[in-house]
């Protein structure tokens, strides 16, 4: 076959000397300068950092929380004709695997070190205190922009970061975990885990925010493909021949499943036959297209999943409607990376591109057997919606109006032929779908690769095929090594033994073990300690969706790779472990400097407050109030509100009454004043106080204007978690209550909006 791209390039990398281009300059040290220009000898500054001649440009796709089988070339009905284009002209890997979540997926994608290694064994949103619990990725962590860009790149992340603690995302920083902080040139995209894809909470551009039209226009997968399109043709009009590195990372299929009517349209009616049927079917195009072997069998269903036949007509109906929708999500964000390869085609640069296409964990089992129109409003508040719930909100899943999640049938047939999802090292969890393409460099087209491979083996892959070494020593001191396998030799030999042999696995207690074809797994119940379960012993090499349990007939094998776990474990910062439950385990964040907060003053004009500049107020009482005036008594409008049409509460006066709504799906509440604002000067509130007694009541809601009550009412669950800011003064995405329109600004005049606390509670009790 001849050698290879990456033998004729060689993988040493020399970096550009600092030259002066003309000789004996007299601009040294302590030396003087002639008076007249016309007798100086000039000196030039030396050249830009400049790579190699003829170094591939990288393009690296990372989706969010989609599953092995959900692409066409890895065995989907779903139109996926972009992403299959890719696999026709590369390789697809059937045995990579991944972190099973979010930021730990991101950190080690990023540096080719494991995930506890560089201090993200979890969510990025805050600090757990412990070394492999940071959330942000240590400094000593080279990540592959900053290498790249230093030998010469252009870089430029597009969409979900994921990588910066929830207290570091304000207006004022610190910006060293930002994109453009770790290595990028340019960044449009957002930080957190999830946002709305029609009104996104604050997008960024670099660390400004970035508009966007707010007429309904917007949508965030398209824009996407927009902002990376721009950036490639801004770099062409300012350097013809630099290569770049392009990290794509789409907040899709990620919940919320917001979708486009006319993408919605073209799956109606195709998931009435069931996820059984559905799951069948793709197991059939993986075994004929080489992505399983043939002796493949369908893994039992998870917990909570049953037949499809046993469920009930009302279920099947929105159940199904879930599964279109989200196929529908799945369909454009193919047709977005569709358009961004389209535009390096036409440009004369896919040829010369290394892409690689992967999922950071399997498909989402998050919110229950049933899937939730409104996740923020049912899931993320300890809430499980019901199939009446579902079905009397129908037409507006995947609408602006919705926050959709499918139930989690589908989510296993997200993940067929596999068991459990994210979350789990399972391999539903774990095993991802992966495509590498590179017309120039691997002469293989459309070819399956079985080789086992792990999410820190992008980056060594990178940096081989640029021919650029891991440096030593970055600014700041030494950089740790990275702790990945380089792809690379698998490109043209499909046979070749896989030398990233063994690998650890751990994500909130959940444990897994692999070497050398076997793999060690104990899945955890929510409801269980991690020591109260089984380890559970699986023959890959012969068992490819994990359902044949060895662990009683190889005791001696299951002993050995428990002792390699625990060794791992102490190597990489994974202990110490937690397996409590999500709330309890937010107990002990390191809650932020706002949480500290127990009085604090807001205006007419502040910016939109993300979540970690927003008052902390969840289980804690606290008082709101406003300083207005009214001079003609007409005057109306919204003092605070803090949310969206998903979930969320506001503050607002109208038709002459003070009126609260929190518009929590099931337990929303609204309280209108019992008498009417006075004309002229005021003050008006809202005072929550925590009941403090057992049951469903979570406290009492009472309005206040100068002073004195003017109703209340019980709220048995306030607002803990929402998509979109806190606003003073109008309520600026979707209007948290329907009576209104956004962003209903106050026409009076608004001084100054006072919040009042109660002090959190110590630590040891949180």
């Amino acid at each position: 076959m001849g050698e290879s791209r990456i033998e004729r390039r060689g993988v040493g990398f020399t970096a550009c000397l600092c030259v002066a281009l003309l000789a004996g300059c007299a601009g040294g040290s302590g030396a003087s300068l002639p008076r007249d220009v016309r007798d100086a000898t000039p000196s030039f500054r030396a050249a830009e950092k400049q790579a190699q001649p003829g170094s591939p440009n990288v393009l690296l796709i990372l989706v969010d929380d989609m599953g092995y089988a959900d692409v066409g070339a890895f065995g989907s009905e779903i139109e996926t004709p972009a992403i299959d284009g890719l696999a026709d002209r590369g390789l697809r890997y059937r045995h990579f695997t991944v972190t099973s979540i979010c930021s730990p997926s991101r950190a080690a994608l990023l540096t080719g070190l494991n995930h506890h290694s560089v201090g993200t064994g979890w969510l990025a949103e805050a600090d757990m205190g412990f070394p492999g619990y940071r959330g942000e990725p240590t400094r000593d962590a080279a990540m592959l922009s900053e290498v790249l860009g230093e030998a010469g790149y252009a870089t430029f992340m597009i969409g979900k970061w994921h990588l910066t603690n929830q207290d570091h995302r304000g207006r004022f920083g610190p910006f060293d975990s930002w994109p453009t902080g770790r290595g990028f040139d340019r960044y449009w995209g957002f930080l957190a885990g999830e946002t709305g894809q029609f009104f996104p909470n604050v997008l960024h551009r670099g660390t400004e925010p970035a508009p966007y039209p707010l007429d309904g226009s917007f949508y965030f997968p398209d824009a996407m493909a927009d902002e990376a399109i721009g950036m490639l043709r801004e770099l062409r009009g300012e350097h013809p021949d630099r290569p770049f590195f392009l990290y794509y990372a789409t907040g899709a299929p990620h919940s919320p499943h917001h979708t486009k009517p006319a993408d919605r349209a073209k799956y109606a009616g195709r998931y009435n036959a069931g996820w059984d049927v559905v799951r069948e079917q793709r197991l059939a195009r993986q075994i004929s297209t080489g992505v399983v072997p043939e002796s493949t069998r369908l893994a039992g269903y998870s917990p909570d999943v049953a037949s499809w036949d046993s469920l009930t007509a009302d279920q099947r109906k929105a159940y199904a409607r879930f599964q279109e929708n989200y196929a529908a999500f799945v369909d454009n964000l193919d047709q977005n990376i569709g358009r961004v390869l389209a535009h390096l085609e036409a440009t004369g640069e896919l040829d010369n591109t290394l892409v690689i296409f992967l999922s950071d964990n399997g498909g989402s089992r998050e919110v229950g057997p049933e899937g939730s129109w409104n996740t923020a409003g049912h899931f993320y508040h300890g809430q499980l919606a019901t199939t009446a719930e579902n079905l009397a909100h129908y037409d507006e899943i995947g609408d602006v109006d919705s926050h959709p999640h499918y139930p989690r049938g589908w989510m296993q047939a997200s993940n067929t032929p596999f068991i459990h999802g994210k979350r789990s090292v399972f391999a539903g969890g774990a095993r991802v779908p992966m495509i590498v393409s590179w017309p120039e460099g691997i002469a293989a087209r459309g070819g399956v690769r079985r080789q086992f491979h792990h999410i820190t083996d992008v980056a060594p892959t990178v940096l081989e095929v640029a021919g650029i070494e891991h440096p030593s020593e970055k600014v700041g001191g030494s950089t740790l090594p990275m702790e990945g396998v380089s792809m690379a030799y698998s490109f043209e030999d499909a046979e070749a033994p896989s030398r990233h042999r063994e690998q650890y696995y751990e994500i909130e207690a959940q444990r897994a073990y692999y070497a050398d074809g076997f793999k060690l797994v104990a899945w955890r119940p929510q409801d269980k300690r991690y020591g109260e379960v089984d380890w559970e012993l699986y023959d890959l090499r012969n068992d490819f969706a994990e359902t044949r349990n060895l662990a009683s007939q190889l005791p001696e094998k299951v002993a050995e790779l428990e002792a390699k776990w625990w060794e791992a474990a102490e190597r990489h910062q994974v202990l110490p472990l937690d397996d409590r439950r999500l709330l309890e385990k937010a107990a002990g964040f390191d809650p932020g400097l706002i949480a500290e907060k127990t009085k604090l003053t807001y205006y007419v004009g502040t910016p939109t407050l993300e979540r970690s500049a927003q008052p902390a107020l969840a289980g804690r009482s606290y008082s709101v109030e406003a300083s207005i005036e009214r001079p003609t008594g007409n005057e109306e409008g919204v003092l605070v509100a803090h949310g969206s049409v998903e979930t969320g509460w506001s503050l607002f006066v109208q038709d002459g009454r003070l009126i609260y709504e929190n518009n929590l799906p099931r337990v929303g509440k609204r309280i209108v004043s019992s008498r009417r604002v006075p004309r002229g000067a005021s003050r008006v509130g809202f005072r929550f106080e925590l009941s403090g007694t057992p049951g469903p009541v979570s406290g009492i809601g009472t309005l206040l204007i100068d002073g004195e009550d003017a109703g209340s009412a019980s709220l048995a669950l306030p607002v803990s978690f929402t998509n979109e800011g806190l606003d003073i003064g109008r309520d600026r995405l979707t209007a948290v209550s329907k009576r209104y329109q956004s962003p209903f600004a106050f026409s009076g005049t608004l001084h100054e909006v006072n919040f009042e606390i109660s002090p959190p509670r110590p630590r040891a009790a949180r």
